[in-house]
């Protein structure tokens, strides 16, 4: 039990060497708390260790008491020190984060700044962009463009009507009652008839063979037309625009416009909230500085 009394003893003098130095109200809680701890931890084990020395012990409790008696006497004579010690601690650390918040609304008042002046930069390239299409749109290069793929889609119509014709003239129903007995047949029929277009793929002469010999050139030239058509409309459809890379750049450019205002909204949020942080701030400086007496304007 005296061992363990004086690790106690060890411990209070630790403890109050780590109580807190940066806050003078926080420090003084620390004091209190630290001997309230030390007399309910130590109370049991310093009455069983009394036992065999007693007076010793009484002595070392005695100089804790008066230790901590003279603390509070401390504390009490110099009230009014403390105090002023505080609102200065107070105003040193508003003033600090005074400035901290100062430069955070200037940071991002720059950053505003800059976004401003790209935003500028960006809508004029798109003005110029938007003038330099309007251009394009009316050159001959677009308009003969323009007409080619017109041409494409009402030749892609004529196709499909030929197709469709093509189709009824073959008569898959009387193909169908012909090869009705003969299964492989029968099952190219069927194939040819549920997807007609089919008939432009490279197998298509497993279902023309199966003609009579008047109809299976005539549907072979008719085919290979259609086909050479087919591919005539494809390259015209594949031509790239001449539109499309400056539209491509413009769709950029207003993403760009929509990101940098949705970045200056945010900053223009950051900012009013460093505002009234910086007036909660000042409103506490004020506050603490009139107990002192000092009126801030």
């Amino acid at each position: 039990n005296l061992h363990r009394y004086i690790d106690y003893l060890r411990r209070l003098g630790e403890k109050l060497k780590e109580c807190h130095k940066e806050d003078l109200e926080k420090a003084i809680q620390d004091i209190d708390k630290t001997f309230l701890e030390f007399n309910q931890q130590s109370r049991v084990v310093y009455e069983r260790a009394t036992i065999l020395i007693g007076k010793e012990l009484g002595e070392a409790k005695e100089t804790v008491i008066s230790f901590g008696k003279e603390i509070n006497s401390i504390i009490n004579n110099n009230k009014e020190l403390l105090e002023d010690l505080k609102i200065s601690l107070i105003v040193k650390t508003s003033l600090a984060e005074l400035k901290e918040l100062d430069n955070q609304k200037a940071e991002i008042a720059s950053n505003t700044k800059e976004a401003e002046r790209k935003l500028s930069f960006i809508k004029e390239k798109e003005g110029e962009l938007e003038q330099k299409l309007t251009k394009k749109r009316k050159s001959e290069e677009y308009l003969l463009q323009e007409e080619r793929k017109q041409k494409a889609l009402i030749t892609k119509g004529e196709i499909e009507r030929k197709l469709l014709k093509l189709k009824k003239e073959l008569d898959f129903k009387n193909l169908e009652k012909t090869f009705h007995s003969i299964d492989k047949k029968l099952k190219i029929v069927r194939e040819y008839e549920s997807d007609f277009n089919k008939i432009l793929s490279p197998e298509r002469n497993e279902l023309i063979d199966l003609f009579e010999e008047s109809k299976k050139e005539r549907t072979r030239r008719e085919i290979e037309t259609i086909i050479l058509r087919k591919e005539e409309i494809h390259n015209v459809f594949a031509e790239k625009s001449i539109l499309e890379n400056p539209i491509q750049e413009l769709a950029n450019l207003k993403g760009s416009i929509e990101q940098i205002s949705l970045e200056k909204e945010q900053s223009k949020k950051k900012i009013q909230k460093i505002e009234e942080n910086i007036n909660l701030r000042k409103s506490e400086l004020k506050s603490q500085l009139r107990k002192k007496g000092i009126i801030l304007l």
